[in-house]
């Protein structure tokens, strides 16, 4: 057995708590056997990636929350900043978040473009 499927196989059972879903329940809806989920749940199986995606899809779990360090569109993050994207959803309507996060990456970019007229020995903090 993997870590790699051990960590995979407990947050599925967390997801799936979360979910309120017994193992017959998601395992029904991702039409798989209740034993098949199990193993994949205890981590000796390894899961399919089709049936990953279907599983992320009917828990609504992004699949960047089962593995951690890889973004939604293959990009490395660590747990922090997963951490901080998932506090900041609590507290701001999406809109609003999606919002805050377009003018912080605007002023990153002007910030980026103003210290390339600086001479490459000024450092800028």
């Amino acid at each position: 057995m993997s870590n790699f499927n051990k960590d995979i196989g407990s947050k599925i059972v967390m997801a799936r708590n979360a979910a309120g879903l017994s193992q017959r329940e998601l395992a029904g809806k991702l039409k798989i056997s209740q034993q098949v989920l199990s193993g994949y749940e205890c981590g000796r199986t390894a899961i399919s990636l089709k049936t990953f995606v279907d599983l992320c899809k009917v828990l609504d779990a992004p699949i960047a929350w089962f593995i951690p360090f890889i973004r939604q569109y293959g990009e490395i993050i660590g747990n922090d900043e997963i951490e901080l994207l998932n506090e900041l959803k609590h507290f701001a309507d999406l809109k609003a978040l999606l919002l805050f996060l377009k003018q912080c990456r605007r002023e990153k970019q002007s910030n980026v473009k103003s210290r390339r007229i600086l001479p490459k020995d000024v450092s800028v903090r």
